[in-house]
C-alpha cells in the first residue's frame, strides 16, 4: 500500500504491549482516563508509562466530559494531546485548548450525514477529529466497542474533508476490514482498540503484529 496511514493504538496500559507498539512503529498511544472504562489507567500508572516512553512515542489522553482538575492532572503526566470523547461543545473545546495549550482531538460518533456535518462548528477549536461508531441504546460505551459505521458517509464527503482539518478513522477496525476501510475512506490516520484485543478484552501482541503486517508496515511477521 502507498501512503500508509498514521496509527494510534488506544486503550493501552501494559509495558509489554507498549514495547510491541513502539517496535511496530505505531505513531500514538491512547491512554484512557475514563473511570467507567475497563481500559481505564490511573494517574500512578500513567505517570510511570509516560515517563518511561515519552522520548519514544506520543501519548494521547482520552477523556469524556472531564473537568479541568482531571485534565490538569493528566497533562502533568506528560500527555502530548487531549482527545475529547464526550458531549463537549465548541466553547468547551476552545476553553480546554486555551487552558492547556495542547492539540485537541474531538471525537464524533457517526451514523448519518448530520453527525459528520457537526465538525464544521469545531474547526477553530480543534486540531484533529476522530470518527467513531455511534453507541446504541443497549451499549452506552463511548468507543472501543468493536462496531463500525457506514464508511460511505466519509466517502461521499471526500472532497471537502480532504481540505478540512485532519481526521482519524476509528470504530471496529481490525485486520479483516482495514484494507477495505482505507480504500473506501482514504483515511490518513486510524485508531484501533478492540481490533487488537483478545476475547478477554486484553491487548494481544499477536493481533497487533497481524494488523500492522496487513497494512504492509511489517514486511515479514516472522522477523518481529
Amino acid at each position: 500500500m502507498d501512503n500508509l496511514p498514521k496509527i494510534k493504538f488506544c486503550g493501552m496500559s501494559q509495558k509489554d504491549d507498549i514495547d510491541a507498539a513502539i517496535k511496530l512503529k505505531v505513531d500514538w498511544i491512547g491512554i484512557i482516563y475514563v473511570y467507567s472504562s475497563h481500559r481505564y489507567v490511573d494517574f500512578t500508572a500513567s505517570d510511570l508509562i509516560i515517563d518511561q516512553y515519552k522520548d519514544l512515542i506520543d501519548f494521547v489522553g482520552v477523556f469524556v466530559n472531564a473537568d479541568d482538575n482531571l485534565l490538569k492532572r493528566a497533562v502533568k503526566s506528560g500527555i502530548n494531546a487531549i482527545q475529547l470523547h464526550g458531549d463537549e461543545t465548541p466553547e468547551r473545546c476552545m476553553e480546554v485548548k486555551s487552558n492547556f495549550n495542547l492539540p485537541i482531538i474531538k471525537a464524533f460518533p457517526i451514523s448519518e450525514q448530520e453527525d459528520l456535518d457537526k465538525i464544521r462548528n469545531y474547526e477553530d477549536c480543534c486540531e484533529m477529529f476522530l470518527f467513531d461508531a455511534k453507541s446504541t441504546n443497549m451499549d452506552k460505551t463511548l468507543g472501543g466497542n468493536g462496531r463500525v459505521f457506514d464508511w460511505n458517509i466519509i466517502k461521499n464527503n471526500e472532497s471537502w474533508l480532504r481540505d478540512f482539518k485532519p481526521w482519524i478513522l476509528s470504530g471496529g477496525l481490525n485486520q479483516k476490514n482495514i484494507i477495505e476501510a482505507l480504500k473506501l475512506t482514504k483515511a490518513e490516520a486510524i485508531d484501533i482498540s478492540s481490533g487488537i484485543e483478545n476475547d478477554l478484552g486484553e491487548k494481544d501482541i499477536n493481533l497487533m503484529q497481524e494488523f500492522i503486517f496487513k497494512l504492509g508496515k511489517l514486511k515479514n511477521i516472522n522477523e518481529f
